[in-house]
């Protein structure tokens, strides 16, 4: 299989951290994954922040799985690729929603393990509507110390960020057509801004891991390969193709997550 990232991009990768733009998907299928993201947010209302939408929804998984996102994931990692987690990022037009100066491995841990972050844009994503930005080369300090802040603009849970303080002029946009992707690492320190421009912001992040892995907080998925996963808890590919029905199930699997509580 040809390599989908070239010897400069893996550099690019290796060096600062982060690596843009890495076409993925077409002009049919961004549209196509639109309007089942519109459709999902008229069932739930206006959620800014949606997990693991790929353990139930058909079109998710089949984003997650993409074989232009794979192919540049299996440069990253090797051909046995996992799916640990997805989430999206909803930013409407005119929003306070931000997220603030962060490690992706400060709870999870990826930082343990070979693991990749994949940012897929599904509209336009730029500096005034609230793009990620990072702090290039941030990757090489290793994990830092984080403070939760209360703040219900942030779409972080627990409002973490990193204690130390951060020269913005140093931050990198990391802008995205749609249908483009970045990747970036798990100790890269990375945030954006809120949405000031006119219409809506969102992307499908997806994290990726290798079997090296120990069980995580939620089922993983394999995506690609066929090592020995018998110490993990994994899932099974979605079958409901019904909007509603999937979005019932991911509510009730929020709801026991919470304990009894919507997420």
């Amino acid at each position: 299989m040809a390599n989908k990232l070239s010897r400069t991009q893996l550099t690019q990768y290796e060096r600062q951290g982060v690596v843009f733009p890495i076409k993925v998907l077409s002009s049919d299928e961004v549209a196509y994954f639109n309007s089942e993201f519109e459709a999902l947010i008229k069932h739930c209302g206006l959620q800014k922040r949606l997990d693991n939408l790929h353990l139930f929804f058909e079109w998710a998984h089949r984003l997650a799985t993409h074989d232009a996102v794979l192919d540049a994931i299996q440069d990253v990692l090797g051909r046995d690729i996992l799916v640990y987690s997805t989430l999206i990022f909803y930013k409407p037009p005119q929003d306070s929603a931000h997220v603030s100066w962060h490690q992706d491995s400060f709870y999870s841990g990826l930082n343990l393990t070979p693991s990749v972050s994949a940012w897929i844009a599904l509209t336009p994503s730029n500096a005034a509507n609230g793009c990620m930005r990072v702090i290039p080369e941030s990757h090489k300090q290793g994990p830092l110390n984080h403070i939760n802040i209360g703040d219900e603009s942030n779409l972080l849970k627990r409002g973490e960020q990193v204690a130390t303080v951060i020269n913005e002029a140093e931050a990198l946009d990391v802008v995205l057509q749609p249908g483009e992707m970045s990747l970036h690492h798990n100790t890269i320190v990375h945030g954006s801004k809120s949405n000031t421009s006119g219409g809506p912001r969102f992307g499908f992040i997806v994290r990726f891991v290798t079997d090296q892995i120990t069980n995580g907080p939620m089922p993983m998925l394999r995506a690609r390969g066929k090592a020995d996963c018998s110490h993990l808890t994994l899932a099974d590919p979605p079958l409901v193709t019904d909007q509603r029905a999937a979005f019932e199930a991911w509510q009730r699997f929020n709801v026991a997550r919470s304990g009894g509580k919507p997420d």
